[in-house]
């Protein structure tokens, strides 16, 4: 899988809930993505940290794939974060994504239980291989899950492990991830406050 197709302005997604806090308000959503394709929006990283994907049941998150790829259509990429506390589920909706017409799926680590290096390989490695398209390693400090430089390359061995989404504020590390990775992995920017950050100002 040679072309990296993640890049550019891509928000993470709030999930907007109708009044029961279950089912997906599906018109919000509509707006939601509307207004920011309106704004000039690359892409959309769906169901995420921002968008509380790990507390939706499975029929929302479906109902979340399927209405989200309906209204971005052609015109956005379309990546969607399928982890689950259940693994069994993650494969799942990594299929489900891919067949309703994902562009890329994304997946915090495996979280609480203390895995390991290979445990972690392991995981991602089997999640790949549910799908064609790429899966985007997501990184933040949320999962409680550390990731050497070393697992990163070894990851991007793996062939449609293609982009890293960087919600972590270790800038030294990321550097050091870009210049061994050998333009193998594409890493986006996740906090957003980062972006705007004039350490000019600091002098």
């Amino acid at each position: 899988m040679s072309e990296n197709i993640v890049k550019g302005i891509m928000p993470a997604l709030v999930t907007p809930l109708n009044n029961d806090r279950t089912t997906i308000n599906v018109s919000a959503l509509r707006k939601l993505i509307s207004y920011h394709k309106s704004q000039g929006a690359d892409g959309f990283y769906v169901a995420g940290a921002t968008g509380e994907g790990l507390v939706l049941s499975m029929d929302a998150k479906k109902k979340l794939i399927e209405e989200t790829v309906n209204e971005i259509g052609e015109d956005g990429l379309k990546i969607f974060h399928i982890a689950d506390m259940n693994f069994e589920n993650t494969k799942i909706l990594a299929k489900y994504a891919q067949d309703a017409g994902a562009d890329v799926i994304s997946a915090i680590p495996p979280i609480y239980f203390g895995y390991d290096s290979e445990d972690i390989y392991n995981y991602y490695k089997e999640i790949a291989a549910q799908v064609k398209i790429p899966l985007m390693l997501y990184y933040t400090p949320s999962a409680n899950t550390i990731i050497d430089t070393a697992l990163f390359l070894r990851l991007s061995e793996i062939d449609n492990i293609t982009a890293i989404k960087w919600t972590v504020k270790d800038y030294y590390k990321l550097i050091e991830l870009l210049s061994q990775a050998n333009g193998k992995l594409s890493i986006i920017n996740g906090p957003d406050e980062c972006c705007f950050a004039d350490f000019r100002q600091a002098a």
